[in-house]
């Protein structure tokens, strides 16, 4: 995983998604990258990894058990039309 350096901040409108993926394939299999309001997660960009982290006991897709900002009501939720 990478951990240093800044977090890649994801291009909500997707100009280059192609380029955004590269980057972060670059950076290893999971990097830190940055979601609309300044939310830093992990971003995993290889199956392998991803295969990994899925089947570990210890991750949980439901945010309520591992994230305590979520849980904190620091992560703006938008609506979504």
């Amino acid at each position: 995983m990478t951990t240093d350096g800044q977090p890649i901040v994801l291009d909500v409108v997707g100009k280059d998604i192609q380029g955004e993926g590269a980057r972060l394939r670059e950076r290893g299999p999971a990097t830190r990258v940055e979601l609309p309001g300044s939310v830093q997660v992990w971003a995993v960009s290889s199956y392998r990894g991803l295969r990994q982290i899925l089947s570990d006991p210890r991750v949980s897709r439901n945010a309520n058990v591992h994230w305590s900002a979520w849980k904190r009501g620091e992560i703006p939720v938008h609506d979504r039309e």
